[in-house]
């Protein structure tokens, strides 16, 4: 019965374990590269009360990108818009209080969207 198993076991084995071989040649190998993932920094705070500290909406992106944007009250009222933000929003006018920013970022092909609660000090 042993001589059996062993047998039954070396042939599995080896039945398992077999693989055609290819020659290096015969396999296609492309390299098609992906984009960079689309990134931004985006402030958590605003305080456009006239210091030169953090009075502009200042995005941190890569040059060549496009940038749409919308802000929002807390009520869901939409405060602001632009279809080609150019970091230059500052909310003098809005009253303090924390504002839904909606980002979306362009790089040409493709577009990845940014949404953050901001808290705007005046």
């Amino acid at each position: 019965m042993m001589n059996k198993l062993i047998i039954l076991f070396t042939l599995l084995s080896t039945i398992a374990y077999s693989q055609p071989v290819f020659p290096i040649d015969s396999l296609a190998i492309s390299y098609i590269p992906t984009p960079p993932p689309i990134e931004v920094a985006i402030p958590d705070f605003i305080s456009p009360n006239g210091d030169g500290i953090n009075d502009v909406f200042t995005l941190i992106l890569e040059p060549n990108y496009k940038v749409a944007m919308k802000v929002y009250s807390r009520w869901g009222n939409l405060v602001y818009k632009s279809n080609d933000y150019q970091n230059d929003y500052s909310p003098t006018k809005l009253s303090d209080g924390v504002y839904a920013f909606w980002i979306r970022v362009y790089d040409g092909n493709r577009y990845k969207d940014f949404q953050k609660m901001i808290t705007i000090i005046n």
